[in-house]
């Protein structure tokens, strides 16, 4: 889409007035599936003279209400209590030895329309130009998690985790925490 181009020239102008070596490459340059992605980026990241350090995906990920997007890999979790997980990770893009841990940096901008693209391309260039100079918004972290009582993957618990690394910063930390079971917020 020439918009969604247009709008990533934005995104590689402010990069390179940074000093960013930024590129745009489309999907049909690069392919649209899955496996074509992931076959570029590794090529990419081995072949060239400078190996990209980061990949930014400029769309949602492909599903039957947008199939126009980026497709990502899904994955499926259950525990022995049936619990079922689904969701969306891009970290198989980042993971070019296949060692299961990311050796690149990906991000992704889950755009699903122009206007939603620019809208956030407009909150990137403020906050980027103008940043918040007040300490406040830097030293003050909301963290937030779910209890969910009967499922094997203990939320709670990578918050409080979260919530200790940002207190042996000096941060202050505010706690919300949803107890899944009675819809009450605790903190």
């Amino acid at each position: 889409d020439e918009e969604f181009i247009s709008a990533a020239e934005v995104i590689k102008d402010l990069r390179q007035e940074e000093g960013i070596i930024t590129e745009i490459f489309t999907l049909s340059e690069i392919g649209s599936t899955f496996q074509e992605i992931e076959a570029w980026i590794d090529n990419a990241y081995y072949c060239w003279s400078i190996s990209p350090e980061a990949i930014l995906l400029l769309a949602d990920c492909n599903d039957n209400n947008f199939p126009e997007g980026i497709p990502s890999r899904t994955f499926h979790l259950t525990n022995p209590i049936h619990c079922f997980y689904t969701y969306s990770s891009d970290n198989y893009y980042a993971d070019t030895d296949n060692d299961g841990l990311p050796d690149i940096v990906v991000g992704r901008i889950p755009a699903r329309s122009v206007s939603e693209l620019n809208n956030y391309i407009k909150k990137l260039d403020k906050f980027e130009r103008e940043p918040n100079e007040n300490s406040f918004f830097y030293d003050n972290i909301l963290v937030s998690g779910n209890f969910q009582y009967s499922c094997i993957i203990d939320h709670h618990l990578l918050s409080e985790i979260t919530r200790g690394f940002f207190e042996i910063k000096g941060k202050t930390v505010t706690r919300l925490y949803l107890d899944h079971d009675s819809t009450t917020f605790l903190s």
